[in-house]
């Protein structure tokens, strides 16, 4: 942020490398702080849950702790600020937190993080230093998750930059890859063509594992490998595997069109899920071949039994 007198620096970033029982698991972060003169910020949060189809209460448990709880889906969410925080907002079922602060250089950075109330115990007193430390254990995931890149040549930044947003499409737990992180996007503004992308279709799974074997980054493609192998097992006789599937291998992905939504610029409708689960395709089957034979060549051996069952 620039002002004429004064630059703030905004780091947001979700801490990775952690295993579940971290401090910092499954939590979105922000970092504050005024490089240069002094500047004043005002924070607002008025989260909306289930695509604004569900109504929650805030409370404050003291000026740095809101917990935002979600009644029909029985989940709470904890926000901490390192700078004290009021309500805000008329609707009691809609209500968010706010907070201004001044910021100049050399001051101690502000801290946000929010997560899952049920984590809230691995909280200790000294947040904003644990907060830094994910920060850098953070960086050091992906810097060292980029030194695996084998690419050498004259472009090796743009691959970089590449590898980086197929990695961001992969769902750690199971080795999904989702088509796009989005959804309701329309091709032209006002269009209609705006469908969910948020899943794992087959075909293109099986050109990113391509892409992901060519620069060196074989665990990705294996952790993929055992998602379509677990797919392939559930399948029942007579049964072909779907074109597409849910990051933890649904197979039923109905859609919804949610009318409230305006959509991105005015673009509706807005939908969630996509029938096109429900589509037979037979070019994902060559697709998924190829693959699987350049993952078994470049990669680690298939066994016997998967090969039966593909």
């Amino acid at each position: 942020y620039f002002q004429p007198s004064a630059v703030g620096h905004v780091i947001d970033f979700m801490p990775a490398g952690l295993e579940e029982e971290e401090y910092g698991y499954l939590s979105l972060i922000r970092i504050v702080q005024t490089v240069r003169g002094s500047m004043t910020y005002e924070m607002t949060c008025e989260p909306r849950f289930n695509y604004a189809r569900s109504d929650h209460t805030v409370t404050l448990e003291d000026d740095h702790n809101a917990i935002f709880a979600v009644e029909d889906l029985q989940q709470e969410y904890q926000l901490y600020s390192s700078v004290p925080m009021t309500l805000c907002g008329q609707d009691e079922k809609r209500r968010g937190v706010t907070a201004e602060f001044r910021l100049s250089e050399g001051d101690h950075p502000v801290c946000l993080m929010f997560m899952p109330r049920s984590y809230q115990h691995r909280v200790t007193k000294d947040r904003c230093s644990q907060i830094d430390s994910r920060f850098k254990r953070t960086v050091r995931y992906w810097t060292q998750w980029l030194e695996r890149c084998s690419y050498t040549g004259r472009w090796r930044e743009t691959i970089h930059r590449c590898v980086l947003a197929l990695k961001l499409l992969t769902y750690e737990p199971t080795g999904a890859i989702v088509a796009a992180p989005t959804t309701s996007l329309p091709e032209h503004v006002g269009g209609t063509r705006n469908f969910d992308y948020r899943y794992t279709w087959v075909r293109d799974s099986a050109f990113t594992l391509y892409a992901f074997m060519r620069v060196g980054f074989t665990t990705e493609a294996e952790k993929f490998i055992k998602f379509i192998e677990q797919r392939c097992r559930e399948l029942k006789p007579g049964e072909s595997l779907q074109i597409m599937y849910g990051i933890r291998g649904e197979t039923e992905i109905p859609e919804l069109i949610l009318d409230h939504l305006e959509g991105y610029m005015g673009s509706r409708p807005v939908r969630i899920g996509n029938d096109a689960h429900t589509q037979f395709q037979l070019d994902i089957f060559g697709e998924l071949l190829d693959s699987i034979y350049l993952y078994n060549k470049y990669g680690s051996p298939i066994g016997y039994d998967f090969w039966q069952i593909v």
